[in-house]
């Protein structure tokens, strides 16, 4: 018996099979040029942010319970204003993050200049600063009011530390500090230090 000669591929085969061929090719080049296999073939700005990320990261997961994540502090000195006007307090260290499964908490302490009773003549019954906290723009915290005493100098604090509960999903959050009194002369309360500090616990 005869073998029978083979087929000649269909014009349909053979283009079917050139195509493969350079599909094939195609993917190794772009393998060969494109595969990173150094850090010298990234980007100087992406390998530095990389490591950012990377000792930001570390320095989270060596946090213990009650490690303070943020401190915010005032940077300057400012006179408050009558209410219902507040005065914003510049401050630095009023950004920080909170990890999706981390509880925060934090708490203030504000120090106060007081003028005389003869230079904050009110409608009330004494002249009175207070100072009012924004966390992501919601008031969230106003420690007690300060009044006219002998003393010339006087710091408040929050009486208790508010809670952060876990926000489930990595969440930036910025304080914002201001002040105001109820002087109606042209002398004013003056904001001397503002203190923050943000305790994270997972």
């Amino acid at each position: 018996m005869e073998g029978r000669k083979p087929r000649r591929p269909s014009p349909a085969m053979a283009v079917a099979v050139v195509a493969l061929i350079f599909a094939m090719a195609g993917t190794g080049i772009a393998a060969s040029r494109y595969l990173i296999t150094s850090a010298s073939q990234i980007k100087p700005s992406v390998r530095q942010q990389l490591r950012s990320e990377a000792v930001a990261a570390a320095a989270l997961a060596k946090k213990g319970a009650h490690a303070v994540v943020a401190r915010v502090r005032s940077t300057e000195s400012v006179v408050t204003t009558s209410k219902p006007t507040e005065i914003t307090v510049p401050v630095s260290g009023a950004t920080w993050t909170q990890g999706a499964e981390e509880l925060q908490t934090y708490g203030a302490s504000v120090t106060f200049m007081v003028p005389s009773i003869a230079e904050c003549p009110t409608n009330e019954t004494v002249g009175e600063a207070r100072a009012t906290i924004y966390l992501d723009g919601h008031l969230v915290l106003q420690p007690g009011a300060i009044s006219h005493s002998e003393q010339t100098t006087q710091t408040v604090q929050t009486p208790s530390l508010s809670l952060l509960w876990e926000p489930g999903t990595t969440t930036t959050h910025t304080l914002v500090v201001k002040a105001h009194d109820n002087c109606t002369g042209a002398h004013h309360f003056t904001v001397n230090a503002v203190s923050i500090d943000v305790m994270g616990a997972r």
